[in-house]
């Protein structure tokens, strides 16, 4: 098996705004107004009811594990029993009880769908000035998270991911893929580093 750090990128669903509303209705029985989110491998919508609660519907890549997504909803859960100095989203089951939904798509493809709490809030990078106050908040948040995963586990915890510091030396077979020749040197610099 090869692992998922190689492996050739999946294509991100192509639901539309229609589909995720109708998703929406049928599978949590919600109404109201559905607007696609930035993301780079799951297709996420955000639903606002109409009652203004806000929910994210996240349908994950075709080519995503069923455990990885119940680690997710597992370590979510987890957060929100111990964390109580900010917002951990929760995950909101379907009408008929489930965690994850299975619906087909247009490509006759297999997806998982989850519904999320939705807490809005401006992006740190976006706040300014970045008071003492904040980042001491932000720390303490931080740390809360640390202390209450210590204790976390879970058998889907134990996978190879691009984004995991640990394994970044990945990178060293692609820094051919950076054009701009001063920024492939300071990538080829930085891992001759470690």
């Amino acid at each position: 098996m090869s692992s998922p750090i190689h492996d050739k990128p999946q294509p991100r669903p192509a639901f539309s705004r229609l589909d995720a509303t109708r998703l929406t209705q049928a599978l949590y029985g919600l109404t109201g107004t559905v607007n696609e989110l930035t993301s780079e491998r799951d297709q996420n919508f955000l639903v606002t009811t109409e009652g203004q609660d806000q929910f994210v519907l996240k349908i994950a890549a075709a080519a995503e594990r069923r455990e990885t997504l119940e680690f997710q909803n597992a370590a979510m859960s987890h957060l929100g029993e111990r964390v109580r100095s900010g917002f951990i989203p929760q995950l909101r089951k379907t009408n008929s009880g489930a965690d994850i939904a299975t619906v087909e798509g247009e490509d006759r493809s297999t997806y998982f769908v989850r519904l999320l709490t939705y807490y809005p809030s401006p992006l740190l990078a976006q706040v300014n000035p970045h008071s003492r106050e904040l980042l001491r908040s932000l720390g303490h948040l931080l740390g809360e998270i640390d202390n209450a995963l210590e204790d976390f586990t879970h058998p889907a915890a134990q996978r190879e991911l691009k984004w995991d510091l640990q394994g970044a030396l990945w990178i060293k077979d692609f820094t051919h893929h950076i054009d701009n020749a001063e920024k492939r040197a300071i990538v080829e610099r930085l891992i001759h580093q470690l």
